[in-house]
């Protein structure tokens, strides 16, 4: 009967776990000519309300010399994106990134004007 009990606790678990997986997205910020732009700072956000306030990032990191940062651990949400360099940002654009998914890849592109 125990081994029964720590079965069935054990099948409880292993989907949640699943679900639960840590996902990694990849960011690359392009200017309005399609050039990568290293050096941006690239922040996401849970809510609109988050992103609009800037309050309460998730994460945020500096894109690499290619113009891309690699986010680890996130949970499979879709995400609100600021972006900034200078006096550039992603403001007037695209600034929301899809569900991220637990297969494949989760790679995406913003501009910044």
């Amino acid at each position: 009967m125990k081994h029964l009990f720590l079965i069935m606790l054990l099948l409880a678990v292993l989907p949640a776990s699943a679900q639960d997986k840590p996902l990694k997205a990849r960011i690359t910020v392009v200017d309005e000519n399609d050039n990568i732009v290293p050096g941006a700072t690239v922040t996401l956000f849970k809510t609109h309300e988050d992103y609009k306030k800037e309050t309460n990032p998730v994460v945020s990191a500096v894109t690499n010399e290619k113009g891309f940062v690699e986010f680890k651990n996130l949970q499979e949400l879709s995400y609100f994106v600021l972006v900034e360099k200078g006096d550039h940002n992603n403001h007037g654009g695209h600034n929301h990134i899809p569900k991220l998914r637990t297969k494949g890849k989760n790679r995406f592109v913003i501009q910044i004007d």
